[in-house]
């Protein structure tokens, strides 16, 4: 059976909203969401976005997108799941218990890792869905990547060799 990895923030739900959410209630950000992303990686240092990936309530709350739950047990009839995330290793119990409580199949095979292409290689993940570009790029060599359209990635909309997704639904003829 061929493997098929997932990335989970802004794949299975929405980090960018949990995160907004927590900075304008624990931060007092005033700034609206449309204008605060775009800049948001230059107004904050790497150390900042380490210490938010390690707060577990971030993740706690989160509902996964809608249909991404029937999707992704309708792929785990034909390929083995893994999900493979940046997350600190901080917040690995969370992690899983949100895989777990949401029932998502295979939950048990999370990787929280600092290079994805490891795991991705180890796993031999024929396909890998991801939607941050600095990942994208490291992961386009390794396996078929296909890309969640967002709003950080629209650099990579022109590449002829990277399929595209909007609604991870969209992966059931994408990759059948």
């Amino acid at each position: 059976m061929d493997t098929l990895g997932f990335d989970m923030d802004g794949v299975l739900y929405d980090w960018h909203g949990q995160v907004y959410t927590h900075l304008t209630i624990h931060h007092g950000l005033t700034t609206p969401a449309s204008e605060f992303w775009p800049v948001a990686d230059d107004v904050y240092e790497d150390m900042f976005w380490h210490n938010l990936a390690s707060i577990p309530t971030i993740y706690e709350r989160a509902l996964p997108h809608a249909g991404v739950l029937d999707t992704v047990n309708n792929l785990s009839r034909k390929y083995n799941i893994v999900y493979i995330t940046k997350r600190p290793l901080a917040v690995e119990r969370v992690t899983r218990q949100w895989l777990k409580t949401y029932k998502f199949p295979n939950y048990d095979n999370v990787f929280l890792t600092d290079d994805k292409s490891i795991t991705v290689r180890y796993h031999n993940c024929k396909f890998y869905v991801e939607d941050r570009d600095k990942h994208i790029e490291e992961l386009r060599n390794l396996t078929n990547v296909i890309v969640m359209n967002r709003d950080w990635n629209k650099s990579y909309s022109d590449l002829p060799t990277i399929d595209h997704i909007t609604e991870l639904e969209e992966l059931l003829e994408e990759i059948d």
